[in-house]
């Protein structure tokens, strides 16, 4: 007779609607780590009891350790013993929720020591009654068969009416006044998040982010900066950066970096065999990409708000001017280094087929909002969470090959900047692996003129400007030719497809010794050459169609230009 085991699976909420009414950082990261700090707690409880943790991975010493972030899911399965009941589940949720409550009603009333929680009650309850955890105890003849079912059950109450109707900015409940950024940046949960907990400046404001290391990079000098931040007079802070003469309007802008790992899911459910090594060993893998993650992020200026294993979000200047060998950094080289630790972690560890004998490939989608530090922060984080669903998840590049026919899917950055003025500029690029035509991929090559135009001195803005303002017009103008050209040597020409590109790519070269050969130009070879390269990759991986009418080579280059020409511009 096969032998079965007490399970437990329970879920916490509701996050996403506590995260996404957020106005400041502090209501972001507070209404994030919060829920990391109730399941952590959770486990402690149940760890008490020498309950085996199957997922999430938990470090024997989790309990004293501070990870600047919230690490912890919100969701847990473990082995439980057989005499363990519903009954015993709901005196250790209510044993931890209601710890938490009193904390934040003490909070709340600024950590006075005799404060009478009998009087109090009401809060209390509106606390404890706004916090949810679901669970569930069943019995199961495998680790592999307890996932498998209790994450089908899981899934499915994460979908209860209860999670969708909670607002914590209701001015009755006490989460209102405990996630403001004063209140939150000194309490019990920045307590437990923070290594330098004292500093109190790790929860920084979103100008705070959005100037990155300009001040201290420039030496700027402005009196009572910390008064200033904390009376929310931003305004004074930017005319005091405005003066000094290498200050950008996109100072004034910060960006929302999101991630989700492609194809993870499939990695984990492959793993899953029934003495759980190979499974558990992901899973550590995962967490250990988490920590890194967090210090990369920081180590860019940013504020880390959760980092889930492939689940990241995070608030982040568009570019870093590093402290050590004061080299410029930008937010795309930041989704650079976190992919290069992913990989390292994860993808180098793990090689894993599929059904069919074909390699899993698993890689991290962004949706990346840049928003005026002014714009709504709920609104950006709703953008945000499209992004990266709605376009990077979905999107598919498949570039005219004809011989290889290849397709490319997720693995992409979704961005999209909203503009003070009201305009906006949105663009989904795939990022190419090594091993598939990198060489034509537009995101490297977006990523080299990056580099290229992050320039400091007035005379080499100014030129940029030039440059990227005279290609933006003339493409445009010329986009029939450059289509015509395309159809002539590639949708009309041989079926050596690779002698039709390099005819192509030669009209290219050709057409822009033509067109682009005033002094401006000479001087910024390297510079013409990369937006050249930029070109001929945007028609590889969206070959003009005749048929269709559409010019999406020319509109993905157009946007291109115009996201370099908004990290250009000047002024306040």
């Amino acid at each position: 007779m096969t032998e079965t085991n007490n399970y437990l699976g329970f879920t916490i909420g509701p996050i996403v609607q506590t995260i996404a009414s957020a106005k400041k950082t502090g209501h972001a990261w507070g209404g994030s780590y919060i829920f990391s700090y109730i399941m952590k707690q959770m486990i402690i409880k149940l760890k008490e009891q020498n309950f085996e943790i199957l997922t999430p991975y938990v470090e024997e010493n989790f309990k004293d350790k501070k990870y600047n972030a919230g690490l912890f899911p919100d969701r847990c399965i473990l082995k439980v013993s057989n005499d363990f009941n519903e009954e015993k589940f709901e005196k250790i949720k209510n044993k931890v929720l209601s710890d938490l409550a009193n904390k934040i009603i003490l909070k709340n009333y600024d950590d006075e020591v005799n404060v009478d929680f009998s009087k109090n009650n009401a809060q209390k309850k509106v606390l404890m009654n706004y916090f949810q955890i679901y669970g569930v105890i069943n019995t199961f003849k495998s680790k592999k068969d307890a996932i498998n079912t209790l994450t089908e059950y899981l899934d499915s109450l994460e979908l209860e009416p209860n999670y969708q109707s909670h607002n914590p900015c209701n001015i009755k409940n006490p989460l209102f006044k405990f996630f403001e950024n004063k209140t939150i940046k000194s309490s019990f949960l920045a307590e437990d998040c923070f290594e330098d907990f004292e500093n109190k400046e790790m929860i920084k404001s979103l100008p705070e982010i959005a100037l990155g290391n300009f001040i201290k990079s420039n030496s700027i000098k402005i009196d009572n900066f910390n008064k200033l931040v904390n009376e929310g007079k931003y305004d004074k802070i930017y005319k005091e950066c405005a003066k000094n003469e290498n200050f950008k309007k996109h100072y004034k802008y910060y960006a929302i970096l999101r991630a989700d790992g492609d194809s993870v899911g499939k990695v984990l459910n492959t793993l899953l065999s029934e003495d759980f090594k190979e499974y558990n060993k992901f899973s550590k893998k995962l967490f250990k990409f988490s920590e890194k993650a967090v210090k990369i992020i920081e180590d860019y200026g940013g504020l880390p708000i959760y980092i889930g294993g492939d689940d990241i979000l995070a608030f982040v200047p568009l570019i870093y001017q590093d402290d050590i060998n004061n080299k410029f950094k930008t937010i795309f080289g930041l989704m650079g280094r976190i992919d290069a630790q992913f990989e390292e972690c994860i993808i180098e560890n793990f090689k894993v087929k599929d059904k069919k004998g074909n390699l899993i490939k698993p890689s991290l989608s962004y949706g990346l909002t840049i928003n005026y530090y002014k714009y709504p922060l709920y609104e950006a984080l709703n953008e945000s969470n499209n992004l990266l669903f709605r376009k990077a998840k979905e999107c598919k590049i498949i570039p005219n090959l004809k011989d290889e026919n290849k397709k490319y899917e997720k693995n992409a950055v979704a961005l999209k900047i909203l503009k003070h003025s009201g305009q906006e500029i949105q663009i989904t690029l795939n990022k190419l692996k090594k091993d598939e035509k990198e060489q034509k991929s537009v995101y490297k090559i977006f990523k080299e003129l990056l580099t290229i135009t992050s320039s400091k001195t007035e005379e080499e803005v100014k030129e940029n400007r030039k440059i990227l303002q005279s290609f933006k017009t003339k493409i445009a103008k010329d986009g029939v030719i450059l289509n015509s050209l395309y159809n002539l040597y590639v949708n009309n020409g041989t079926n050596d497809f690779e002698n039709s590109i390099k005819e192509f790519d030669n009209s290219i070269d050709n057409y822009f010794k033509n067109n682009f050969k005033k002094d401006v130009h000479n001087s910024n070879e390297k510079q013409i050459n990369t937006i050249k390269n930029l070109l001929k990759a945007c028609y590889y991986e969206y070959p003009y169609d005749n048929s269709k009418k559409e010019n999406n080579a020319i509109e993905t280059f157009e946007r291109i230009l115009r996201v370099l020409s908004f990290l250009n511009e000047r002024g306040e």
